[in-house]
């Protein structure tokens, strides 16, 4: 009866009257690497669509400068914002993943490469992949499961506690029954060898920027001048302010700052990034996103780039921002667990200072310490994470991977 129901929905359901994609890359967020990557997939031999959710709360791609032959871009929205929290969440993820299922019955791929989006999304896309016998690949951003489970998010929200071991459970199936998987960090690959998956299957790609698009620029740029900016010293935090964040580490941050003459820039949207926003703090300036063409001179208009995550998520999230700031050739002050990968990646390129959750006083001080160093320093290890994002995020390299992933299987 069900595969019944499937065919039935299948043969509704009206093909797009163009060239069939042979690769359908969606990603939830929209972020600017996934958008390259299907830019360059669709240049070697599309064409190739991309999906994303633009009502959902992310820092987007810039979707004006990388549209070209054979790669079509396509927003799936939905009618109000995507709830990222509570109840409605649930709904938010069963109404997107129909959507976008539909859109890819409607345009019948060949390989479906799927990152980033929620356990009910994602079920509902790999079972369009199936109806139109597409190889479905699970690109594994974040393992929400683990997130669902986690300490921080079961004691804020109810819906977690109700909710959060039945779609961990069903993560676990659809990571399963993918023919492949990516996984981002080796710490996600011991997890899915671990949870039972074939090692043959998981293919370890580490998320990247794009060096061509985030480049490093002058400090007090036209966009510093605009917001008006202080001239003493500005640390900047650029990116998703959420459950997983501890927004306090920037709220000290910034008053540290403010004694000196100095500033906390945050450009972020999200539940903590609104209430830093409806509740100012001393040293501390809070933008929403800015456009995707911006994204040079805000990380530029930095001494030293921010990035935060609490010990708990290190399990289940790798802050792919300091990728973006690698590219923009500026020094990284990591609050993150030394075991995660974004940590390990700050220490490895030289660019910055790591320092592990919990002892905020420590951040602080090591901030502090980071400046204390003066510019000469500061454009040194800047320097060091520029040179390795030239070395290691050239798209061809990397496109060379998933070209090879797609490949296999396809009719």
């Amino acid at each position: 009866m069900r595969f019944a129901t499937l065919q039935r929905v299948r043969q509704r359901v009206r093909p797009v009257p163009a060239p069939r994609p042979v690769v359908y890359v969606h990603d939830f967020g929209g972020y600017d690497f996934a958008l390259k990557l299907s830019a360059e997939l669709a240049r070697r031999g599309g064409p190739v669509r991309f999906a994303y959710c633009p009502t959902n709360t992310s820092p987007k791609g810039d979707f004006g400068r990388t549209a070209g032959p054979g790669l079509s871009i396509a927003p799936i929205a939905l009618r109000r914002p995507f709830a990222k929290y509570g109840a409605r969440r649930l709904l938010s993820e069963i109404s997107y993943g129909w959507k976008a299922a539909v859109d890819i019955v409607r345009t019948r791929p060949r390989v479906v490469l799927s990152a980033d989006a929620p356990v009910l999304s994602q079920a509902l896309i790999m079972v369009a992949a199936l109806l139109v016998r597409a190889r479905f690949v699970f690109w594994l951003q974040d393992i929400f499961g683990v997130a669902l489970q986690s300490d921080r998010l079961r004691n804020e929200r109810l819906v977690y506690r109700i909710a959060g071991s039945a779609l961990a459970r069903l993560e676990l199936v659809l990571l399963r029954l993918s023919p492949a998987v990516v996984a981002i960090s080796d710490g996600f690959e011991e997890f899915l060898v671990s949870s039972g998956l074939d090692p043959d299957r998981i293919h370890l790609i580490p998320n990247w920027a794009d060096p061509e698009f985030v480049v490093p620029g002058e400090r007090d740029n036209a966009w510093a001048k605009a917001h008006e900016l202080t001239d003493g010293p500005r640390l900047v935090y650029s990116g998703t302010l959420g459950l997983k964040h501890d927004p306090d580490y920037l709220v000290r941050l910034g008053a540290a700052l403010d004694a000196v003459g100095g500033s906390m820039i945050v450009v972020s949207e999200g539940v903590h990034a609104d209430e830093l926003r409806k509740r100012p703090h001393r040293g501390v300036t809070t933008l929403t996103f800015q456009p995707a063409e911006e994204l040079t001179n805000v990380l530029a208009a930095a001494d030293v780039l921010v990035v935060v995550l609490e010990s708990d998520a290190s399990r289940f999230s790798v802050p792919s921002k300091v990728n973006a700031y690698l590219c923009a050739g500026r020094a990284i002050l990591a609050c993150v667990p030394p075991e995660n990968a974004a940590a390990r990646l700050v220490v490895g390129s030289g660019a910055g200072v790591v320092v592990a959750p919990g002892d905020k006083d420590s951040f602080v001080a090591a901030a502090l310490g980071l400046l204390a160093e003066g510019t000469e320093h500061l454009e040194a290890l800047g320097a060091a994470g520029r040179s390795y994002a030239e070395a290691n995020f050239p798209i061809a390299a990397i496109a060379d991977r998933f070209e090879a992933l797609v490949r296999q299987g396809r009719p």
